[in-house]
C-alpha cells in the first residue's frame, strides 16, 4: 500500500468552482469601489485648482475665471487646460473669481456613469 497522501481530481475541481464563483460575486463589486475612487481623486483634484485660481485672483489682484466644457477645465487668462477622464461637464460652466479671490458661485455640476452631482467647492476665504 502507498503512503502518499494527494487530493483527488474531483476535489480539486471542487475548490476551483468555489474560487470562481467568488471571484464573479466580489470583482464587480471591487470594480465598482474602484471607479468611485477615481471619481473621488478628479473630484478633489478640480476643487483643489478652483480654490488655487481664486488665491491667485486674491494675490496677483487679477480677476481669474474659471472655463468647464465637456472634460476640460480652462484657467484664464492663462489658459492652461487640465482634462479629466472620470466625468464631464454637462453644460458649459463659467467660475469668476474677484480681486478678493471670491467666485460668482461656489457649486459645479458634473455627470459620471450617467449620474449628475452637484460638486461644493472652497475658496480660499474658507479657512
Amino acid at each position: 500500500m502507498s503512503s502518499m497522501r494527494g487530493f483527488t481530481l474531483i476535489e480539486v475541481l471542487i475548490v476551483l468552482a468555489i474560487v470562481t464563483i467568488a471571484i464573479t460575486i466580489v470583482a464587480p463589486n471591487l470594480m465598482r469601489t474602484y471607479e468611485k475612487v477615481q471619481v473621488q481623486a478628479e473630484i478633489k483634484m478640480m476643487t483643489e485648482i478652483l480654490k488655487d485660481v481664486g488665491l491667485k485672483a486674491f494675490l496677483s489682484q487679477i480677476p481669474q475665471s474659471v472655463v468647464m466644457k465637456g472634460r476640460d477645465m480652462v484657467i484664464l487668462p492663462s489658459k492652461n487646460t487640465v482634462h479629466f477622464s472620470k466625468f464631464v461637464f454637462p453644460h458649459d460652466e463659467e467660475i469668476c473669481f474677484n480681486t478678493k479671490g471670491a467666485p460668482n458661485q461656489t457649486r459645479v455640476h458634473i455627470q459620471s456613469n450617467d449620474q449628475l452631482q452637484e460638486v461644493p467647492f472652497k475658496t480660499c476665504l474658507d479657512f
